[in-house]
Parts: C-alpha cells; sequence; structure tokens
C-alpha cells in the first residue's frame, strides 16, 4: 500500500514535514520545516524522530523558502536530492548556515514554468503557484501507485497573487484520494474569525502611520515578502517618503524582478540601499561579488548616517541584525520617530530574535502592527475542500483543527508520526 506520514505540524503551526512511501518503498518527502516555538538559546533544531535519515529518498520537495518549511534541511543527509522553484532557491542561497554544509538543490524548475511538471524516481508532480506572503511558493499534486495526493503548502486568497487561488477552485485536480491542507487561520477557542485584511488595506494603514509621524517609520518584515515591499513603496509614494532597505533585500528585490513588474532600483525610483559593512561582508561570503560596490555604481548606495538627515522622508528597514551592529551608534531613534511590526505577532514575542530590535527603538515607543496574514481564512480553507472533494483530508499545519473537524467532509486527524495506508 501507498502510505502518508506527517512527521511534524499535524498538530501545530509550523514545521511541515510530511513523508509518502510508494508501494515498492521508495520515498519522498515534501517540505522540512522548523517548528515556530521558540528553542532554548543554544539548542539545535532536531528532526522529528519518526523520520528515518539512515535510509535513501528519492528526493525533497520544497514548497517555499519560509523557514517553517525549509528550516530542517540541513540536518537532513546532505546526499538526499533537493527539488525547489528557482526563486526559492535564490533565497535558500541567502540563507545559508556557514556552520555546516547545507542540503543545496539539485533540480530546481524554472518559474515560468506555469505549472512545473517533475518526475521524482516513480513520483509524478505537477507543481503550481499559490498565492502566499512567500514570493515563490508551491502547492503540489503528487502521483503514485495510482493515487493522487493534492498538497496545499501554505497559500491564501487575499494577496496581490490572489487570482491564482480563484482560478484553482474554478478548475480543481480531479480524483484526489488525499488533501494535505493547512489549516493556520481556523480560530482556537474563544477566538472569532476575522476578515482577512489585503494588501490594499495594510496599504492605507501604512499611509495613514507615515502622514502622522514627524520623524522615521522604521518598520520590520521580511525580506522574502515581495507583496509587503510593493505595499511599503506605495505608500511611501503617496506621503512622499523614501523607502530605505538594506543590502540583502535590495539583492533580492532584484532577483525577483526578473519575474515581477517590480520598480528597477535606480535614482529615479523612490528607494535606496543601505549599505551597512556587516550584511556586506557576509553577503559576500555567499560568493556575491561585493554588493555595497553594485550599488555604489548603481548610484542608489547611501551610508546609515543618511537616515538622520531629513528623518520625516524615510520609511526604513529594521531588523535585529540591523539594530544589533547595522544601525547601531550611526542612527538614533527618537520620540518623533515610530515603528511598526509587520510580521506574525508571535515572531515579536521571541526574545532572542528581537531583544536588540526592541532595545534599540525603544525611544520610539510601543510598535504598532500592521500585517496580514499569508494564510487561507475559514472560509476560503472550506472553499477548496469542497472544490477539491477528496476521499481524504489530512489537517497539517494548524492548531485548532480538532475544533472545527465537523466542518469538513472526509477528515481523518492524524497524530505526528502516525502512518496512514491508502
Amino acid at each position: 500500500m501507498t502510505r502518508i506520514c506527517i512527521h511534524q505540524a499535524a498538530d501545530k503551526i509550523g514545521g511541515n514535514c510530511v513523508e509518502i512511501v510508494a508501494r515498492d518503498g521508495q520515498r519522498l518527502l515534501v517540505d522540512a520545516g522548523l517548528p515556530l516555538e521558540p528553542r532554548p538559546q543554544g539548542q539545535m533544531p532536531l528532526l522529528p524522530a519518526s523520520l528515518d535519515r539512515a535510509g535513501r529518498v528519492e528526493g525533497v520537495l520544497l514548497s517555499h523558502s519560509h523557514a517553517d518549511h525549509s528550516g530542517l534541511l540541513n540536518e537532513l543527509p546532505v546526499d538526499w536530492p533537493l527539488y525547489c522553484g528557482e526563486d526559492t532557491a535564490i533565497m535558500l542561497g541567502f540563507q545559508r548556515d556557514f556552520k555546516k554544509a547545507p542540503l543545496t538543490p539539485t533540480v530546481i524548475w524554472p518559474r515560468e514554468n506555469k505549472p512545473a511538471h517533475l518526475s521524482i524516481g516513480p513520483f509524478k508532480i505537477e507543481a503550481f503557484n499559490v498565492d502566499h506572503s512567500a514570493f515563490d511558493a508551491y502547492g503540489f499534486l503528487i502521483e503514485i501507485d495510482g493515487r493522487r495526493i493534492l498538497y496545499s503548502g501554505d497559500f491564501r486568497g487575499h494577496g496581490r497573487k490572489g487570482a491564482l487561488t480563484e482560478r484553482f477552485l474554478q478548475n480543481p485536480p480531479a480524483g484526489i484520494d488525499v488533501l494535505i491542507m493547512e489549516g493556520t487561520s481556523l480560530p482556537a477557542e474563544g477566538r472569532a474569525p476575522h476578515s482577512p485584511l489585503t494588501e490594499a488595506d495594510l496599504e492605507q494603514q501604512f499611509e495613514e502611520i507615515f502622514r502622522q509621524t514627524p520623524g522615521r517609520v522604521f518598520v520590520a518584515w521580511s525580506a522574502g515578502n515581495i507583496d509587503r515591499m510593493v505595499t511599503l513603496f506605495r505608500a511611501g509614494l503617496k506621503t512622499g517618503r523614501t523607502l530605505a532597505i538594506d543590502l540583502y533585500t535590495a539583492l533580492v528585490w532584484e532577483k525577483m524582478g526578473r519575474f515581477a513588474k517590480l520598480p528597477p532600483l535606480v535614482p529615479e525610483t523612490k528607494i535606496r540601499v543601505v549599505a551597512t559593512d556587516k550584511v556586506n561582508k557576509w553577503l559576500m561570503r555567499l560568493g556575491l561579488e561585493n554588493p555595497a560596490k553594485h550599488f555604489m555604481k548603481s548610484k542608489v548606495a547611501l551610508s546609515a548616517l543618511a537616515l538622520e538627515k531629513k528623518p520625516g522622508q524615510w520609511v526604513a528597514m529594521i531588523r535585529n541584525s540591523l539594530a544589533k551592529s547595522g544601525y547601531a551608534g550611526r542612527v538614533h531613534p527618537t520620540a518623533k520617530d515610530a515603528w511598526v511590526w509587520s510580521q506574525w505577532a508571535g515572531y515579536l514575542k521571541d526574545e532572542t530574535q528581537t531583544a536588540d530590535l526592541k532595545n534599540f527603538l525603544a525611544p520610539c515607543g510601543e510598535p504598532v502592527h500592521i500585517h496580514s496574514s499569508g494564510h487561507a481564512q475559514p472560509e476560503l480553507l472550506a472553499r477548496l475542500a469542497k472544490a477539491v472533494n477528496p476521499k481524504i483530508l489530512l489537517p497539517i499545519h494548524g492548531e485548532a483543527w480538532p475544533r472545527h473537524q465537523a466542518e469538513f467532509a472526509n477528515i481523518k486527524i492524524l497524530e505526528n508520526g502516525q502512518w496512514l495506508e491508502i
């Protein structure tokens, strides 16, 4: 029999790790994510105990670059082949851990292939783009032993690529035996569902705070969230502010601009690149040829000291590492400045990742939270489950599935490490 195991994330948000085993024993791993729960400082991440690392796998199939799907790749055997999209491979290159040899992509499918069709051993796979906060995110249709398995990945319908979700709902794949579907936004006990904010909604909120703040607005967002950067850029244009990003984010923007209609990093575009020595050295260790010099030639680079001049013109990117070293001693936040946390609120609570950030921005007061989830709301989850109509619905990437199982047909909730024969 064909078998499926959710090694991790059967009962939690994030940390996806799913294995599919063919009748003849050949194995496919889908994602290898880091759980979201903060770890004690210095504790190394661990793969789930139920995953057999001694045997061979035909491949590791990666849905996108977010750490809760890719953060354990470095713990896998280095001879396990990794399959991912082109822009995902670029993001993984930026995320390398220099302390050990990372698992690097073996097969990369071009982003212009929509959808991409792959063969990994006996597994036939269709990789289709989904609307998510990661730029290059995929769901998968996996065929093996006459079975059809649909893996939703992380998806939503309220981002700038929401049309992808609607098109999929209008023409979903037929004859699905198992749908493995995320449920991040299903409300837990005592929480009411809420309508998701679109990027247009966020743009209006950013415009308001940009107009109200006499000084700089520091914003913490993920460099891979291209939708959010577009939102900030547009809000800045409407309020006369210039977006200041770091070298890492600028390189991501340039790379992603090959496939998206993004404004070029030229003097006429109201985006500037803050060239700090530590980030530049880190990127050069990745093999990149002096990114600071590259953006100086483009005449868009500036020093951190420039953010001290005309404070009211800047929307400045901020993250823990920038606060600790890139801006320290050069940029001095004041009560006239504001700061915005534009990521999942749970990350802000992790003091190991945000202590320097909070200390640096203390003069600005408490952060404003302006964010929209990268995940489907309950009504969209219900629409997808109904449209696909699988023989079995396997929940993943959610904490509240048991509370909502009566709302979905053919649902089977597994425990982490439990095998299902299909």
